[in-house]
């Protein structure tokens, strides 16, 4: 798996446009945890290391993702129902 910085994370959304199931960044594996049907965010999330990262677009289904904003900051909680990698 491909180990990104948060920068290099959001260039390749904007570029690829698409969304990993798992992403490895600043050597923290991050699985996703949450996205809303209006196409404004998704959310991924690291257990271990308790750290959070979003991804936000105006409208990622209708005008793409070239306006990503990828931020990461630490974790309040996390699902109960999710299998994380880390």
């Amino acid at each position: 798996m491909k180990n990104y910085n948060i920068n290099d994370f959001q260039v390749y959304i904007r570029q690829t446009e698409s969304l990993p199931d798992v992403v490895q960044i600043d050597n923290m594996i991050f699985t996703m945890e949450e996205y809303d049907m209006k196409g404004k965010f998704v959310y991924y999330g690291n257990r271990k290391y308790r750290k959070q990262i979003k991804v936000e677009t105006e409208d990622r289904y209708n005008k793409g993702m070239k306006d990503a904003v990828v931020t990461i900051y630490d974790s309040l909680s996390q699902p109960n129902d999710i299998c994380y990698v880390e």
